[in-house]
């Protein structure tokens, strides 16, 4: 158990799972692995970030959250989401 307690470890794990999720998604589809960009903007006290992630040139934007993996937990989810419907 880290000093931060489970609650931030579930919070890492549910990023990883999307992550492993889009991964395994691409690579059934016989495509290249995601390639994520996040972007850290606004003041240093109260920070927003976003994230896009690119799979065989598409490219998929989320929506902006208060930390990094917020932010590339909400893109893997939309995209997976948007191809779920496809």
């Amino acid at each position: 158990m880290t000093k931060h307690g489970w609650g931030c470890l579930q919070r890492d794990d549910e990023t990883r799972i999307y992550k492993n999720l889009l991964q395994e998604t691409a690579h059934k589809a016989g495509l290249n692995i995601p390639v994520y960009k996040t972007i850290r903007s606004g003041p240093g006290h109260v920070p927003n970030f976003s994230c896009t992630v690119e799979i065989a040139g598409m490219h998929f934007a989320g929506n902006r959250a208060r930390t990094k993996k917020q932010a590339q937990k909400k893109c893997c989810n939309g995209y997976l989401v948007c191809i779920e419907k496809m």
